[in-house]
Protein backbone atom coordinates (compact mmCIF):
# COMPACT_ATOMS: atom_id res chain seq x y z
CA UNK A 1 0.00 0.00 0.00
CA UNK A 2 1.27 3.15 -1.11
CA UNK A 3 1.15 6.55 1.90
CA UNK A 4 0.82 10.58 1.54
CA UNK A 5 2.24 12.63 4.26
CA UNK A 6 -0.25 14.79 5.74
CA UNK A 7 0.60 16.74 8.90
CA UNK A 8 3.51 14.91 9.86
CA UNK A 9 0.95 11.67 9.66
CA UNK A 10 1.31 8.68 7.11
CA UNK A 11 -2.25 7.91 5.71
CA UNK A 12 -2.75 5.31 3.14
CA UNK A 13 -3.37 6.28 -0.55
CA UNK A 14 -7.04 5.31 -1.38
CA UNK A 15 -7.59 4.07 -5.09
CA UNK A 16 -6.94 6.26 -7.93
CA UNK A 17 -10.25 8.20 -8.52
CA UNK A 18 -10.41 8.93 -4.69
CA UNK A 19 -6.61 9.87 -4.08
CA UNK A 20 -7.78 12.14 -7.21
CA UNK A 21 -10.74 13.76 -5.10
CA UNK A 22 -8.69 14.46 -2.39
CA UNK A 23 -6.18 16.39 -4.18
CA UNK A 24 -9.18 18.16 -5.62
CA UNK A 25 -10.24 19.30 -2.30
CA UNK A 26 -6.80 20.22 -1.08
CA UNK A 27 -6.34 22.55 -4.25
CA UNK A 28 -9.95 23.97 -3.68
CA UNK A 29 -9.17 24.49 -0.13
CA UNK A 30 -5.73 26.31 -0.97
CA UNK A 31 -5.48 27.30 -4.74
CA UNK A 32 -2.24 29.03 -4.46
CA UNK A 33 -0.72 25.45 -3.33
CA UNK A 34 1.44 25.24 -6.86
CA UNK A 35 3.23 21.89 -5.15
CA UNK A 36 -0.51 20.16 -4.39
CA UNK A 37 -1.63 21.07 -7.94
CA UNK A 38 1.69 19.92 -9.55
CA UNK A 39 1.13 16.43 -7.78
CA UNK A 40 -3.14 16.46 -8.57
CA UNK A 41 -1.71 16.22 -12.20
CA UNK A 42 0.80 13.64 -11.62
CA UNK A 43 -1.86 11.80 -10.75
CA UNK A 44 -4.15 13.12 -13.97
CA UNK A 45 -1.20 11.92 -15.47
CA UNK A 46 -0.96 7.93 -14.10
CA UNK A 47 -4.66 7.78 -14.24
CA UNK A 48 -4.41 8.51 -17.83
CA UNK A 49 -2.12 6.07 -18.68
CA UNK A 50 -3.97 3.25 -17.00
CA UNK A 51 -7.38 4.49 -18.58
CA UNK A 52 -6.83 6.46 -21.64
CA UNK A 53 -9.49 9.14 -21.34
CA UNK A 54 -8.13 12.43 -23.07
CA UNK A 55 -9.86 14.43 -20.29
CA UNK A 56 -7.76 13.51 -17.88
CA UNK A 57 -4.73 15.42 -20.06
CA UNK A 58 -6.37 18.10 -20.31
CA UNK A 59 -7.05 18.45 -16.43
CA UNK A 60 -3.34 17.55 -15.98
CA UNK A 61 -2.74 20.72 -18.56
CA UNK A 62 -5.13 23.08 -16.59
CA UNK A 63 -3.48 22.43 -13.04
CA UNK A 64 0.35 22.73 -14.35
CA UNK A 65 -0.08 25.81 -16.50
CA UNK A 66 -1.95 27.05 -12.33
CA UNK A 67 0.89 25.80 -10.56
CA UNK A 68 3.49 27.78 -13.21
CA UNK A 69 1.35 30.50 -12.61
CA UNK A 70 1.96 30.48 -9.47
CA UNK A 71 5.69 29.59 -9.12
CA UNK A 72 7.25 30.34 -12.22
CA UNK A 73 10.41 28.62 -11.82
CA UNK A 74 9.08 25.41 -10.53
CA UNK A 75 10.88 22.80 -12.90
CA UNK A 76 8.80 19.79 -11.91
CA UNK A 77 5.70 21.44 -13.74
CA UNK A 78 7.37 22.63 -16.35
CA UNK A 79 8.49 18.61 -16.89
CA UNK A 80 5.40 17.61 -16.53
CA UNK A 81 3.76 20.34 -18.90
CA UNK A 82 5.70 19.29 -21.57
CA UNK A 83 5.28 15.75 -21.43
CA UNK A 84 1.81 16.31 -21.22
CA UNK A 85 1.48 18.55 -24.61
CA UNK A 86 3.87 15.63 -26.01
CA UNK A 87 1.35 13.19 -25.09
CA UNK A 88 -1.36 15.52 -26.62
CA UNK A 89 0.15 15.97 -29.73
CA UNK A 90 0.56 19.63 -29.53
CA UNK A 91 4.15 19.32 -30.10
CA UNK A 92 5.41 23.11 -31.37
CA UNK A 93 3.53 24.06 -27.65
CA UNK A 94 5.72 20.71 -26.08
CA UNK A 95 8.85 22.06 -27.49
CA UNK A 96 8.64 25.55 -26.24
CA UNK A 97 7.81 24.05 -22.89
CA UNK A 98 10.66 21.46 -22.78
CA UNK A 99 13.18 24.83 -23.94
CA UNK A 100 11.65 26.48 -20.32
CA UNK A 101 12.04 23.71 -18.50
CA UNK A 102 15.88 23.38 -19.75
CA UNK A 103 16.45 26.66 -18.96
CA UNK A 104 15.79 25.50 -14.96
CA UNK A 105 18.28 22.80 -15.63
CA UNK A 106 20.07 22.07 -18.61
CA UNK A 107 21.08 18.46 -17.89
CA UNK A 108 17.74 16.63 -16.83
CA UNK A 109 17.21 13.60 -19.27
CA UNK A 110 13.63 13.99 -19.41
CA UNK A 111 13.24 16.97 -20.37
CA UNK A 112 15.83 16.50 -23.23
CA UNK A 113 14.07 13.02 -24.06
CA UNK A 114 10.84 15.37 -24.24
CA UNK A 115 12.64 18.10 -26.17
CA UNK A 116 14.19 15.61 -28.79
CA UNK A 117 10.63 13.80 -29.04
CA UNK A 118 9.03 16.85 -30.24
CA UNK A 119 11.38 17.93 -32.75
CA UNK A 120 11.20 14.00 -33.89
CA UNK A 121 7.15 14.85 -34.28
CA UNK A 122 7.66 17.58 -36.49
CA UNK A 123 9.70 15.75 -38.87
CA UNK A 124 12.73 17.69 -37.94
CA UNK A 125 15.32 14.66 -37.21
CA UNK A 126 18.64 16.08 -37.49
CA UNK A 127 17.55 18.23 -34.64
CA UNK A 128 15.83 15.37 -32.40
CA UNK A 129 19.48 13.10 -33.31
CA UNK A 130 21.60 16.28 -32.26
CA UNK A 131 18.73 16.50 -28.99
CA UNK A 132 19.65 12.48 -28.20
CA UNK A 133 23.11 13.07 -29.02
CA UNK A 134 23.29 15.85 -26.32
CA UNK A 135 21.45 13.41 -23.98
CA UNK A 136 23.67 10.58 -24.29
CA UNK A 137 26.30 12.54 -23.42
CA UNK A 138 24.80 12.76 -19.88
CA UNK A 139 24.06 9.00 -19.27
CA UNK A 140 26.05 7.01 -16.86
CA UNK A 141 24.51 3.47 -17.83
CA UNK A 142 22.52 1.99 -19.92
CA UNK A 143 19.35 4.12 -20.85
CA UNK A 144 16.76 1.63 -22.39
CA UNK A 145 14.69 5.12 -23.03
CA UNK A 146 16.85 6.69 -25.08
CA UNK A 147 17.84 3.22 -27.35
CA UNK A 148 14.10 3.40 -28.39
CA UNK A 149 13.55 6.75 -29.35
CA UNK A 150 16.91 6.25 -31.38
CA UNK A 151 15.45 3.80 -32.77
CA UNK A 152 12.59 5.41 -33.95
CA UNK A 153 14.80 7.93 -35.54
CA UNK A 154 16.81 5.18 -37.45
CA UNK A 155 14.30 3.74 -38.70
CA UNK A 156 12.45 7.18 -40.31
CA UNK A 157 16.13 7.81 -41.74
CA UNK A 158 16.06 4.48 -43.22
CA UNK A 159 18.59 3.06 -41.26
CA UNK A 160 16.19 -0.73 -40.41
CA UNK A 161 18.87 -2.49 -38.57
CA UNK A 162 20.31 0.19 -36.64
CA UNK A 163 17.12 0.81 -35.64
CA UNK A 164 16.26 -3.03 -34.89
CA UNK A 165 19.85 -3.27 -32.70
CA UNK A 166 18.91 -0.65 -30.92
CA UNK A 167 15.32 -1.98 -30.25
CA UNK A 168 16.82 -5.43 -28.91
CA UNK A 169 19.89 -3.54 -26.97
CA UNK A 170 16.94 -1.74 -25.28
CA UNK A 171 14.78 -4.63 -24.25
CA UNK A 172 17.89 -6.50 -23.34
CA UNK A 173 18.64 -4.03 -20.63
CA UNK A 174 15.60 -4.49 -19.22
CA UNK A 175 15.48 -8.01 -19.03
CA UNK A 176 18.92 -8.22 -17.68
CA UNK A 177 18.09 -5.26 -15.13
CA UNK A 178 14.43 -4.76 -15.04
CA UNK A 179 13.70 -2.13 -12.66
CA UNK A 180 9.52 -2.11 -13.40
CA UNK A 181 8.34 -5.35 -15.16
CA UNK A 182 6.09 -2.79 -17.41
CA UNK A 183 8.98 -1.54 -18.33
CA UNK A 184 9.87 -4.75 -19.79
CA UNK A 185 6.70 -4.93 -21.31
CA UNK A 186 7.06 -1.90 -22.78
CA UNK A 187 10.22 -2.80 -24.79
CA UNK A 188 8.88 -5.73 -25.98
CA UNK A 189 6.12 -4.52 -27.85
CA UNK A 190 8.06 -1.94 -28.71
CA UNK A 191 10.12 -4.60 -30.94
CA UNK A 192 7.21 -6.62 -31.96
CA UNK A 193 5.42 -3.49 -33.90
CA UNK A 194 8.80 -3.15 -35.70
CA UNK A 195 8.63 -6.51 -36.60
CA UNK A 196 4.93 -6.25 -38.15
CA UNK A 197 5.70 -2.81 -39.56
CA UNK A 198 8.43 -4.96 -41.59
CA UNK A 199 6.16 -7.97 -42.09
CA UNK A 200 7.70 -9.91 -39.77
CA UNK A 201 4.29 -10.92 -38.09
CA UNK A 202 5.48 -14.29 -36.15
CA UNK A 203 7.96 -12.54 -34.48
CA UNK A 204 5.65 -9.74 -33.92
CA UNK A 205 3.28 -11.98 -32.25
CA UNK A 206 6.03 -13.98 -30.11
CA UNK A 207 7.15 -10.62 -28.61
CA UNK A 208 3.11 -10.11 -27.90
CA UNK A 209 2.75 -13.45 -26.70
CA UNK A 210 5.61 -13.39 -23.64
CA UNK A 211 4.66 -10.24 -23.35
CA UNK A 212 0.88 -11.11 -22.06
CA UNK A 213 2.51 -14.03 -20.48
CA UNK A 214 3.91 -11.37 -17.77
CA UNK A 215 1.04 -9.26 -18.34
CA UNK A 216 -2.36 -10.93 -19.13
CA UNK A 217 -4.53 -8.15 -19.11
CA UNK A 218 -2.27 -5.41 -20.46
CA UNK A 219 -4.58 -3.66 -23.02
CA UNK A 220 -1.73 -2.49 -25.19
CA UNK A 221 -0.20 -5.87 -25.59
CA UNK A 222 -3.34 -7.53 -25.91
CA UNK A 223 -4.69 -4.55 -29.31
CA UNK A 224 -1.18 -4.82 -30.91
CA UNK A 225 -1.68 -8.77 -30.86
CA UNK A 226 -5.10 -8.21 -31.90
CA UNK A 227 -3.74 -6.40 -34.76
CA UNK A 228 -1.47 -9.80 -35.74
CA UNK A 229 -4.63 -11.98 -35.86
CA UNK A 230 -6.47 -9.49 -38.10
CA UNK A 231 -3.26 -9.47 -40.45
CA UNK A 232 -3.33 -13.39 -40.69
CA UNK A 233 -7.43 -13.27 -41.05
CA UNK A 234 -8.14 -14.77 -37.86
CA UNK A 235 -10.59 -11.80 -36.98
CA UNK A 236 -13.24 -13.69 -34.32
CA UNK A 237 -9.94 -14.09 -32.37
CA UNK A 238 -8.90 -10.33 -33.07
CA UNK A 239 -12.23 -9.39 -32.17
CA UNK A 240 -11.75 -11.12 -28.94
CA UNK A 241 -8.59 -9.71 -27.75
CA UNK A 242 -10.01 -6.14 -28.40
CA UNK A 243 -12.73 -7.07 -26.55
CA UNK A 244 -10.46 -7.97 -23.47
CA UNK A 245 -8.15 -5.00 -23.98
CA UNK A 246 -11.37 -2.46 -23.90
CA UNK A 247 -12.43 -4.04 -20.65
CA UNK A 248 -8.67 -4.22 -19.05
CA UNK A 249 -8.59 -0.21 -20.39
CA UNK A 250 -11.20 0.29 -17.71
CA UNK A 251 -13.09 2.22 -20.17
CA UNK A 252 -16.17 0.14 -21.48
CA UNK A 253 -17.54 3.35 -23.01
CA UNK A 254 -15.34 2.25 -26.15
CA UNK A 255 -17.06 -0.74 -26.78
Amino acid sequence: MLFVTVAGIAEPLPLPDARIALFRERVTARPDDFLTRTLLAGLYLADFRMRGDPSLLRSADAELRAAIERKPDHLSAHGLLAATLLTRHRFREAEAAAHAALELDPKRLDLLFTLGDAQLEQGRLAEADATYARAETLLRDHQPGLYARQARLRELQGRDAEAQRLLERARAVEENDPLDPGDLLYYRVKLGAFHLRHGRRAAAAALYRRALRDRPEDPVALEHLAEVLAAEGKHGDAVALLDRAIRASGRPELR
